[in-house]
């Protein structure tokens, strides 16, 4: 891939991607501007082509991604009542409409990826043009890294406007495989969520064919998934379906062609900026430096795959991390919000609820939003001094080096971070659920005693006092559950777990204030202009 793009490249890049969307407006075949297939089936229209199958998907996660995902399980709230609120609010109060824009937004930005990926596949596997003159490691990366994107889509759209979950093996979402060039293509019915993960299972095994391992990849290729990443999602989706034997092999595989990957030793290092694409990550969103020059120019790096994937990580005003989600679950007496009520050894407190100056004070729902100016991280030991107003990003997206004298302007109320989307954290406790459900509650307390101790600050290879060393798989399964959601706040991956060990309701109960459970809920709404272009499409039910 090359060091720089030129601006008409940009231009060409910009219009490939207005052309390859799914939706009826990209389907005007006498748009004076369109580019021609001969452009786009070349080593610079592939390039092309691979920046914005990777872009469309950071659109999605600049923002919205992480607030909804979030909101859902009352991990974080936005308490903005004006402007676009009562959009949030929606999710917040479980009844998002299927007008509200956001939701669409996201919807076509992760099939906007997909047709992209389509376009990728479909030229490279068939040779078209002059793709094959691309270099042979380039070559593979690309089309491994469409294979594994197109998995990646299908994933998040089944599990976020399907019910993958259900017995009925009904609401699956539509399937696009090829490029859509006419109406008939557009025009599908849903596929089973069994057909979808199936589909995900044949590209991800492709994917792994293809791509090269994180250890072999170059620093100029590292943002790319990596092999490994193909196979944690693949061992990921296993657990999803209950197919404990499969998903203990791929994980089990992961571990043993992965000895580059780890647990960092302190917890905080995934989200500040030093460590990205490093020993915990499995896959992130790449997001480009801010500090030194505009988001096109990939910031201070100047690395040229950050350039391809876009601006800063945005935030939003307002946001609060309920700290009943990190109580201490044998204290029945423990009230939210009170920091004598919380393991004062699980540094992952500090790294995810905001504190403002010598009163900790904690804001969570019904709270009055209150002014904070300083953010404590616990390593290094530092409070970040910020202007004067609410706290602009999760806090585990905020970096512990940055102060109003090297933010580069804005960038006081931004975040530059990557977005991290699995990290080896999660990988092991996947795996110890596998175990744990073949009936290995040893093993599976190895992988996941490893979490344990790291958010502890002990080392992940020596005993401590919270080592699990029972063998009971329900005990287990509630310690396992109860240390996930601690881990992983704020990072996208609760919610599934919420609706697959079918705990929504307890779930919803915990946070203070929240709405009854209701079903629907289970998954977003069909978006109105998917429901109105689309005569074949069915809502999903409840909607």
């Amino acid at each position: 891939m090359r060091m720089k793009i030129s601006i008409l490249s940009l231009l060409v890049f910009a219009i490939a991607i207005f052309i390859s969307g799914c939706q009826e407006d990209f389907l005007e075949l006498d748009n004076p501007n369109r580019v021609t297939d001969v452009q786009i089936q070349s080593p610079s229209g592939m390039r092309q082509l691979e920046v914005g199958m990777y872009r469309r998907v950071a659109d999605a996660y600049n923002y919205f991604w992480q607030l909804y995902m979030s909101h859902l399980p009352g991990e974080y709230e936005m308490k903005e009542t004006t402007g676009e609120g009562p959009y949030h609010q929606q999710v917040w109060n479980l009844n998002m409409a299927p007008t509200n824009p956001f939701n669409g937004w996201l919807y076509s930005d992760y099939y906007g990826s997909l047709a992209i990926a389509n376009r990728v596949i479909e030229y490279m596997e068939s040779g078209a043009g002059t793709v094959r003159d691309l270099p042979e490691r380039e070559f593979d990366l690309i089309l491994g890294g469409a294979y594994f994107m197109r998995a990646f889509n299908h994933f998040y759209l089944l599990h976020s406007w399907g019910r993958p979950f259900d017995d009925d093996d009904r609401y699956g979402i539509i399937l696009h495989t090829s490029i859509v060039s006419e109406r008939a293509h557009f025009e599908k019915s849903r596929s089973r969520p069994s057909e979808v993960y199936a589909r995900i299972e044949e590209d991800l095994k492709a994917a792994e064919e293809i791509l090269l391992l994180s250890s072999q990849l170059t620093p100029d290729e590292l943002g790319r998934p990596a092999r490994g990443a193909a196979t944690a999602f693949l061992g990921k989706v296993y657990v999803f379906q209950k197919r404990w034997d499969e998903a203990v092999t791929k994980f089990g595989q992961f571990i043993d062609e992965n000895p580059d990957k780890y647990l960092l030793p302190y917890y905080g290092d995934n989200f500040h900026g030093e460590y990205e694409n490093g020993p915990e990550s499995v896959y992130e969103i790449q997001f480009a430096d801010l500090t030194a020059t505009n988001r096109w120019q990939g910031g201070g790096s100047g690395n040229h795959y950050q350039i391809y994937t876009g601006g800063h990580g945005m935030g939003r005003d307002n946001f609060g991390v309920n700290p009943a989600l990190m109580r201490r679950e044998d204290d029945e007496d423990a009230i939210p919000g009170d920091i004598r009520n919380f393991d004062v050894r699980d540094i992952r407190f500090s790294e995810t609820v905001y504190s403002a100056g010598p009163t900790r004070t904690y804001v969570f729902h019904g709270d009055t939003i209150q002014i904070r100016d300083t953010l404590f991280f616990l390593n290094p030991p530092v409070r970040v001094r910020r202007s004067a107003k609410h706290t602009y990003t999760p806090k585990k997206y905020i970096s512990n080096k940055r102060s109003a004298s090297n933010a580069g302007g804005m960038a006081t109320d931004v975040s530059y971070e990557n977005q991290v989307v699995m990290r080896v954290a999660e990988v092991y406790m996947l795996y110890a659920e596998a175990l744990a459900n073949k009936g290995d509650i040893a093993g599976a307390s190895n992988w996941l005693n490893k979490v344990i101790r790291r958010a502890r600050g002990y080392r992940v290879d020596e005993s401590t006092p919270y080592d699990y060393t029972g063998n009971n798989f329900e005990e287990f399964m509630e310690l396992l559950m109860e240390e996930k959601r601690k881990e992983f706040i704020g990072e996208q991956i609760r919610w599934y777990d919420v609706i697959r060990w079918d705990i929504a309701e307890s779930e919803i109960a915990r946070v203070p204030d929240r709405v009854a459970w209701v079903d629907r809920a289970a998954c977003f709404p069909i978006p109105l202009r998917e429901i109105s272009n689309n005569p074949n499409m069915v809502q999903n039910p409840g909607y």
